[in-house]
C-alpha cells in the first residue's frame, strides 16, 4: 500500500515541478506570446473584413439588374441600328431611283389628310 502512496505522491511533485517549469516558460515568452496573439487578433480580423467583401461582391453578382438593364439597352441599340441600316438602304434606293421627290410628297399628303 505504501508503494502505491509513494507512486501518487512521486507524480503529483513532478506533475507540480512540470506545472512550474511550463509557468516560468510563459512568463519568460510572454511578449513573444503577446505578439503571436496580438497577430492571430490581427488576422482574424483581415479574414473577416475579406470575408465581408467577397459577400458583397456575391450580392451584386447574384442581384444583377444592372446586367439585365445593359442587356436590355444594347438590344435597343441594335434593333435601332438595324432600322436605321434598313431606312439608309431605302433611302439610297430612292434616290438611286428617283423616286424621293414623289415620296416626299405622299408624305405631305398624308400628313394633311
Amino acid at each position: 500500500m505504501e508503494s502505491l502512496f509513494d507512486t501518487i505522491n512521486h507524480l503529483e511533485s513532478e506533475s507540480l515541478q512540470i506545472c512550474s517549469q511550463v509557468k516560468s516558460y510563459l512568463v519568460s515568452h510572454r511578449e513573444e506570446f503577446t505578439n503571436l496573439f496580438s497577430l492571430y487578433n490581427d488576422a482574424v480580423l483581415h479574414t473577416r473584413e475579406v470575408c465581408n467583401e467577397v459577400a458583397a461582391i456575391i450580392r451584386l453578382l447574384s442581384d444583377r439588374p444592372i446586367d439585365a438593364e445593359m442587356s436590355e439597352v444594347l438590344s435597343k441599340m441594335k434593333a435601332k441600328k438595324e432600322e436605321l441600316k434598313v431606312k439608309k438602304e431605302l433611302w439610297v434606293g430612292w434616290n438611286h431611283c428617283g423616286i424621293e421627290p414623289e415620296i416626299r410628297e405622299c408624305e405631305g399628303s398624308v400628313e394633311e389628310w
